[in-house]
């Protein structure tokens, strides 16, 4: 199995501190996962969907949920 380097484990753990955050409802923890994470899943979508429009509405409706299902 291949380990991550300990740069990677910091942005996990940065990445999991931010959902955190969100979890007890500090919405400045969801802009902060939005600007760290927002042109990885627009690529991403874009490359699945082929279509910018709904690669942008997908993006859109996944930190939408992400917000509204932070504190399960």
């Amino acid at each position: 199995m291949n380990e991550i380097s300990q740069s990677e484990a910091a942005a996990v753990r940065a990445l999991a501190a931010l959902v955190e955050r969100m979890r007890i409802g500090q919405e400045r923890a969801l802009e902060e996962l939005y600007d760290a994470t927002v042109g990885k899943l627009y690529a991403l979508a874009s490359a699945i969907l082929r279509s910018p429009e709904e690669a942008e509405e997908i993006v859109c409706e996944t930190y939408s949920y992400a917000w509204a299902n932070a504190a399960r």
